[in-house]
């Protein structure tokens, strides 16, 4: 249903799908129903990065973290996605907190447990009120 109702939007003005505070809400509906579009999804998330305010850029580049490692592309995930957004964006806080919390994921999956717990041991510290501090404390 979010993935139709932004693409009406997306068809009365174009950059509404990579610029907008819309865009994010966008992008997931993409990734949670596989329609990526053969590539257009990266291409929206490249234009967010480079143009968008800092929160939406931040947001654009976990989403691509989030592509990369549905598509099993784990150490991409990290280095072109989530570790971007904690060490480039540390001032946006909810994306910061989840990109903390998702390069550790990735991170206990690659077997490199001292970075995953940096990771961590960054998010309770700096994000200590945060849905992925709780999620990481087992609150959900």
């Amino acid at each position: 249903e979010a993935l139709k109702i932004c693409e009406e939007i997306i068809k009365e003005k174009l950059s509404a799908g990579s610029t907008s505070v819309m865009a994010p809400v966008y992008w997931k509906a993409m990734l949670e129903t596989g329609k990526t579009g053969g590539g257009r999804l990266e291409k929206m998330l490249d234009e967010a990065v480079a143009s968008a305010p800092r929160t939406v850029a931040a947001m654009a580049l976990i989403a691509r973290g989030d592509l990369y490692k549905k598509e099993g592309r784990s150490r991409d995930a990290l280095k072109d996605g989530y570790l971007r957004v904690a060490l480039l964006f540390s001032t946006e806080k909810g994306p910061h907190a989840e990109a903390l919390y998702k390069a550790s994921e990735v991170f206990d999956e690659l077997h490199q447990t001292s970075h995953a717990d940096k990771m961590r041991q960054t998010l309770l510290s700096r994000h200590a009120d945060s849905e992925y501090a709780k999620k990481l404390r087992g609150g959900n």
